[in-house]
C-alpha cells in the first residue's frame, strides 16, 4: 500500500502496490531494491493497470485485517453465521478457522500435505462443514468437534466446488470427471448424478442451489451452465451467453437471479425465471475467478486475477467500491451474511477482512 508521504513525486506513483504485513507472516514484505524488483518486475503492468479506478486511500480504509492463512493458494473462505469468525481452505490441505477480531487462528481440520483442498461449505445451522479437494472425495465435518463425520465417494476426479442444501440435509458437488453429484448426507448415498466421463460439456467447475432446492446450476468447460431439477438431477434447460468456460456461479437469496462468471472480465446476470441475460461490464484488467452476490440481492462482489475485489450494482452496473491490497491474484471471496464485510483469499496464503459498509 502507498502511504500518503510516498505520493509527492512521480516516481512514487508509479511503484507497484505492496501489501502491508499479514498477521503470521514474519517475513518482511520489502526486501533490498534489488531482490524486490527481480521478484516483482513481471508483473509490475498487470498491478499499474488494475490500480485505474481504485482509490487506495479507501483499500486502506476498508481493510480490517490481513491474515497470511495457508502455504500457497487460497482455495476458499467462508464467514459463520455471526460473523464474527471464518474459515479458509488451500492449496495446502487445510482447512483453518479464524477469529476475525484477532487474526487468532482457532481450529485446524485436514491432513495436509499438499493434498488441496478446493472449496468449503458451512451448513445453514452453522454445525458442520463441508470440503473437497483434488482427492476425489466429499468430506463432512463436525466443527465443534473438528473430526471428520462420513467420506463420500463417488468422484473420479477432482473435485471442484460443493454446496449445501437449504436445510442442511443434502448437498451437491461438482468435479473434473465431468458429473455432478447430488448427497445425501445422514446415510452418505448419492441420490443422483449428472453427466459422465463421456458428457459433451467437459469439466464442470462451478455449482449453486436455489434456496428452495428445486434448481441446480452447474458451470461447465463448454461455456454453458446447465440447470438441473434439484430431486431428480435431470437437465431443465442449458443457459448460454459466456464466450469462455463457466468458472463462478452463485444464486440471489430470493432464487429469482443468478450471476456468472468465467476466464474472462465481465458478469453475466441471470433471469431464473425467464432465461435470460444481461452483461455487467467490470472494471477487472484480468479474469475473474469468483464472485458473490451480496444478500439484498442487488449488488455482487467480484474477486480478479488482478488483484482487485469490485463490488458493483447489478441494476445500473455501477462500480461501488474497488478494493486492492492483495499481492497476487484472488482466487475466492465471500460476504458474512449481513452484508457488512467481505472476505478473500489470494495466491500466496493471504486472508483479507474487508468492510463493505456505505
Amino acid at each position: 500500500m502507498l502511504r500518503q508521504s510516498h505520493r509527492s513525486t512521480r516516481w512514487e506513483r508509479l511503484r507497484p502496490v505492496f501489501p502491508r504485513p499479514m498477521i503470521g507472516d514474519t517475513s518482511p514484505v520489502i526486501k533490498k531494491s534489488q531482490r524486490l524488483w527481480k521478484s516483482t518486475i513481471a508483473s509490475f503492468s498487470v498491478y499499474l493497470f488494475a490500480l485505474v479506478g481504485c482509490d487506495l486511500g479507501s483499500t486502506a480504509r476498508r481493510e480490517i485485517l490481513a491474515i497470511h492463512g495457508h502455504e500457497g493458494i487460497v482455495y476458499g473462505v467462508a464467514f459463520t453465521r455471526d460473523g464474527k469468525s471464518a474459515f479458509s481452505c488451500g492449496l495446502d490441505g487445510f482447512i483453518r478457522s479464524w477469529d476475525l477480531s484477532t487474526g487468532a487462528r482457532l481450529k485446524q481440520f485436514g491432513e495436509g500435505g499438499g493434498v488441496g483442498i478446493r472449496d468449503i461449505a458451512l451448513s445453514p445451522d452453522g454445525k458442520k462443514l463441508l470440503s473437497v479437494g483434488m482427492d476425489k472425495v466429499v468430506r463432512l465435518w463436525d466443527i465443534e468437534s473438528g473430526k471428520e463425520k462420513r467420506k463420500l465417494e463417488g468422484h473420479t476426479s477432482a473435485v471442484y466446488r460443493v454446496a449445501f442444501s437449504n436445510d442442511g440435509k443434502s448437498a451437491v458437488s461438482c468435479s473434473a470427471d465431468k458429473t455432478v453429484r447430488s448427497w445425501e448426507l445422514i446415510t452418505g448415498k448419492n441420490r443422483w448424478r449428472f453427466g459422465s466421463s463421456l458428457s459433451s460439456f467437459g469439466t464442470v467447475y462451478s455449482v449453486a442451489i436455489t434456496p428452495d432446492g428445486g434448481k441446480v446450476l452447474a458451470g461447465c468447460e463448454d461455456k454453458t451452465i446447465r440447470v438441473l431439477d434439484g430431486l431428480s438431477g435431470k437437465q431443465i434447460s442449458p443457459l448460454r451467453g459466456h464466450h469462455v468456460a463457466v468458472l463462478c456461479i452463485d444464486v440471489s437469496a430470493d432464487g429469482r437471479k443468478a450471476v456468472s462468471s468465467g476466464s474472462g472480465k465481465e458478469i453475466l446476470v441471470w433471469d431464473l425465471v425467464t432465461g435470460k441475460h444481461r452483461t455487467l461490464q467490470t472494471g477487472h484488467t484480468g479474469s475473474i475467478r469468483e464472485i458473490a452476490f451480496c444478500p439484498q440481492g442487488n449488488r455482487v462482489l467480484s474477486g480478479s486475477f488482478d488483484g482487485t475485489l469490485r463490488l458493483q450494482d447489478i441494476r445500473t452496473g455501477s462500480e461501488i467500491l474497488c478494493l486492492k491490497n492483495h499481492h497476487l491474484p484472488v482466487y475466492c471471496v465471500s460476504v458474512s451474511l449481513d452484508g457488512s464485510k467481505a472476505l478473500s483469499g489470494d495466491y500466496k496464503g493471504g486472508v483479507r477482512l474487508w468492510d463493505l459498509r456505505q
